[in-house]
């Protein structure tokens, strides 16, 4: 084990704004970095992104009984080093894209159906380093709730 501090800074704001009409506006930013000398840090990097930004749009109500949400996550490059012989290296700037469309049963079923896309263009990435390539998932869901409808 090597002797030092790590001291990070950062900080993260999210803002949104619900419009008239039933859209939704939202996007979030976060930055964390480093500000120490190389040789007095356990580290000389964070292992995690600068920059993180996500933008939000969506409409829970675009017509009767039917709404979306379209997402987009941009992520920045920055160097991994795993520890425990995975191995080090640089993980690559991401921008993903991700949808959403949901249809709002009659409310006799208290149900809700959800078919979304996470990783639209299907480009694979990768999260770190010793980790696997992410590509697209696509997911339906069904949800059955009663506790908030009377």
């Amino acid at each position: 084990n090597r002797e030092g501090k790590d001291k990070l800074h950062g900080a993260g704001l999210t803002l949104g704004y619900n419009f008239k009409n039933g859209y939704r506006l939202q996007s979030s930013y976060s930055f964390v970095d480093i500000n120490i000398d190389e040789d007095e840090a356990y580290r000389a990097n964070t292992q995690r992104p600068k920059s993180r930004f996500k933008l939000n749009l969506s409409n829970p109500i675009l017509f009767t009984n039917i709404g979306f949400s379209i997402s987009m996550r941009y992520s920045d490059l920055y160097f991994q080093n795993q520890e425990g012989g995975f191995g080090e290296g640089q993980i690559d700037a991401q921008s993903i894209f991700d949808a959403q469309l949901t249809y709002k049963l009659p409310q006799s079923f208290k149900s809700t159906l959800k078919i979304g896309v996470n990783n639209l263009t299907g480009k694979d990435y990768r999260q770190s380093i010793g980790g696997p390539m992410v590509g697209r998932t696509v997911y339906f869901t069904f949800s059955y709730d009663q506790m908030f409808n009377n």
